[in-house]
């Protein structure tokens, strides 16, 4: 767990521990409130398929639509009346379409925080 980020109050589970967020990974957040997650959404492509670059209005439009991501942290309220599967740090999870709020944190990397009900479920990758 030496390249894992320290979050305070945050139940490390042993899923987490097969998982790793990087220590480059720098939010800004040191907790969350109420039911809230945060998440690093996937990047979308700068290129289509038949090679054109794609515009920084449409990149950003688009990464707001992305549904894949990898999970960041929880507060200790989320999920709590969870039933099953409870995202980890690392895990690779599909959230709803264009939930929450864009937070860019020191790092310069886009975040999501999102409500613990908008994490829709585990990637199979």
């Amino acid at each position: 767990m030496s390249n894992t980020i320290p979050i305070p109050g945050l139940r490390i589970g042993p899923l987490a521990q097969k998982k790793e967020v990087s220590e480059e990974m720098d939010c800004g957040i040191a907790e969350l409130c109420e039911y809230k997650c945060l998440i690093l959404p996937d990047p979308p492509d700068e290129i289509t398929a038949g090679g054109i670059v794609k515009a920084r209005e449409a990149m950003r439009l688009e990464a707001l639509k992305t549904c894949k991501a990898t999970f960041i942290m929880r507060s200790d309220n989320a999920f709590r009346d969870w039933g099953g599967y409870i995202p980890e740090p690392g895990d690779r999870v599909y959230v709803a379409i264009a939930s929450g709020m864009i937070h860019t944190g020191p790092d310069g990397r886009e975040y999501r925080i999102v409500n613990d009900k908008d994490v829709i479920g585990k990637l199979a990758e």
